[in-house]
């Protein structure tokens, strides 16, 4: 929710916007309200709950996120900054929902962490897609995004969704888990969509971009 208000402090209100931006602005304060409800509920409840290092792992993640908006305010003076922007996005994702499952194990192998940088890999493909969608809206909003440089990032785009459910395959095959398969569906799933909006436009299928990253999620929560 943060993330969408600090978006729209900078878009120009005199250029297209996405429908998501345009929803956020037409109730910004209703957002806010629930928005401020949810923030100190979650506040409360981690300072009650958590342990030491839970609490300040959360709070590291929180001035990473931070800088991140800030590094979202810049971007305007500094397009290099933009041009990370999903990069960081997909990474900042995956250590919030992998940080605490990670922490929970004594002595996580390699085998959890190459778990983490594909889901990671899956989270930037996300935020690329998103992007490549709104390619045309970012233009005209003179946002300094990925998508907007001098490069082919539709081919870009199938290389990484094709790569990652190549990926997903060795894994199930390679160590048969739960988390694997999720990750081979989530990245089926991407892929899907990707076909999908190609065929059908984007307008009525955006609201699913979310869904392949909730499956390896919930897993890495609750298993």
């Amino acid at each position: 929710m943060a993330d969408r208000l600090f978006d729209n402090l900078s878009l120009d209100k005199d250029m297209p916007i996405t429908r998501r931006h345009q929803f956020i602005r037409n109730n910004w304060k209703a957002i806010i309200a629930i928005w401020g409800v949810l923030f100190i509920s979650i506040f409360l409840f981690s300072i009650s709950n958590l342990s030491h290092a839970e609490l300040w792992g959360g709070i590291w993640l929180v001035v990473l996120i931070n800088l991140y908006f800030l590094l979202i305010r810049l971007s305007r003076g500094i397009p290099f900054l933009g041009s990370i922007k999903e990069i960081v996005t997909g990474t900042l994702y995956s250590i919030g929902v992998s940080f605490f499952p990670l922490l929970m194990l004594s002595e996580p192998s390699n085998t959890e962490y190459l778990d983490q940088i594909v889901f990671a890999l899956l989270c930037f493909s996300n935020v690329l897609l998103i992007s490549h969608w709104d390619h045309s809206i970012d233009k005209e909003q003179k946002e300094k995004k990925l998508s907007q440089l001098r490069i082919h990032h539709d081919v870009i785009l199938k290389l990484l969704l094709i790569g990652q459910v190549c990926v997903s395959i060795i894994l199930v095959i390679s160590r048969v888990g739960i988390f694997n398969w999720a990750l081979l569906i989530s990245a089926v799933c991407l892929w899907m969509l990707y076909l999908q909006v190609k065929l059908n436009g984007a307008d009525k299928l955006k609201f699913l971009i979310d869904a392949p990253l909730i499956l390896p999620g919930l897993l890495l929560l609750f298993i």
